[in-house]
């Protein structure tokens, strides 16, 4: 089987509960960006893998950035992503690529 990595851009906004921002990955997750383009100063908190608590596990001001890809062997979490805003409004840009196996011959 071939491989085939597909690229997706959106943004995202955040409530003041945690916000599915990304599903769990059922093939491989290569790479993933977040950036929080709030306009109103919110600060955004990220969890991998569990329901966000505000200002735990990632936290974002407005501009800032996680970003995690593959570097050799090793590859990013495939787990839920979640997100909470401080203030309603927040926004998360997304970038993700996911590897997906590609069938050939058929």
């Amino acid at each position: 089987m071939a491989q085939e990595e597909l690229t997706n851009n959106r943004s995202v906004t955040v409530a003041v509960t945690s916000t599915r921002i990304s599903e769990q990955c059922f093939q491989q997750r290569s790479a993933i960006v977040l950036t929080n383009i709030s306009i109103g100063g919110q600060e955004i908190s990220i969890s991998i893998g569990s329901e966000a608590i505000l200002g735990t596990g990632i936290v974002l001001s407005v501009g800032g950035t996680y970003q995690d890809s593959r570097d050799g062997r090793y590859m990013p979490s495939n787990e839920q992503i979640n997100a909470i805003s401080d203030v309603a409004g927040g926004v998360l840009a997304v970038h993700e690529r996911i590897l997906m196996q590609k069938v050939v011959g058929w």
